[in-house]
């Protein structure tokens, strides 16, 4: 299986969306130097930015995710275009006194038109700061899989859309809380084992759900000369000696610059 995010409607009312990441990831993990073990730590974040790059298409935007671990003092983040092209990079974090060994989960989003947007929660460990995630900065109802086959990483995602069945105007037929859950996580093991099928090459035999789209995820950036050389006249830095090279920060690509 390639790397991709696909989405899909599980039996009507469950959005539920596959990430499966391992060429992209290992590209860039071989252009930023990353060790085996910073490589490991940065498969969420990248997991995550690809899911919700899917979600800002008609805003021409990107997606960052972070994950910063207080007892490390470091930080892993993911950056992921509307058109699947990833990169990202690992930089030190300095935790302040309230956050404690709380690991914090940064989301944001980059709009052409609309500006910045970004949220944050903690916890102690990074499936809890997720489903915080889910529960005070989306305030939805989801469940999730962070899981790991054949060298691929995958994330499982499922989601519930209230009101997206007509039926769901009669009372009677509304689903309890309980209910929902018990649905959700149906829907998250249904695409656990339909992924895992996928990567083993065998026949999938049972459809229950509906596709709604396919992003293929690469490894790729947006950088270029011209980005560089303005960063280098908003740092404000004075005794710069050409020609200079700089590199990308996200992609690491390395540049000669001339001039300003």
């Amino acid at each position: 299986m390639a790397d991709l995010v696909k989405g899909s409607i599980y039996q009507t009312d469950v959005r539920v969306k596959i990430a499966c990441l391992h060429e992209s990831v290992q590209t860039l993990s071989e252009k930023r130097n990353f060790s085996a073990a910073e490589t490991q730590r940065f498969f969420p974040a990248a997991l995550f930015a690809a899911i919700y790059a899917t979600e800002q298409k008609d805003d021409e935007g990107s997606v960052f995710i972070s994950f910063k671990f207080p007892e490390e003092q470091k930080a892993y983040t993911a950056v992921c275009e509307t058109d699947g092209r990833l990169r990202g990079y690992t930089e030190p974090f300095t935790p302040n006194q309230a956050l404690g060994n709380n690991i914090l989960f940064v989301s944001g989003i980059r709009l052409a038109l609309r500006g910045d947007y970004q949220s944050a929660v903690s916890a102690k460990d990074v499936p809890s700061a997720i489903a915080d995630f889910y529960k005070n900065s989306r305030q939805t109802k989801a469940d999730f899989s962070l899981f790991s086959y054949r060298d691929h990483h995958l994330l499982a995602l499922a989601e519930y859309l209230p009101g997206h069945d007509v039926n769901y105007r009669d009372e009677n037929k509304k689903l309890s809380d309980e209910a929902i859950f018990q649905k959700l996580k149906e829907a998250v093991g249904q695409a656990e084992k339909t992924a895992k099928q996928a990567l083993d090459a065998t026949t999938i035999t049972r459809q229950t759900t509906e596709d709604l789209f396919l992003l293929p995820i690469t490894f790729g950036c947006t950088c270029s000369k011209r980005k560089i050389k303005q960063a280098l006249l908003t740092s404000g830095e004075q005794d710069l000696t050409f020609p200079l090279f700089a590199n990308c920060k996200l992609c690491g690509k390395e540049y000669r610059i001339e001039s300003l």
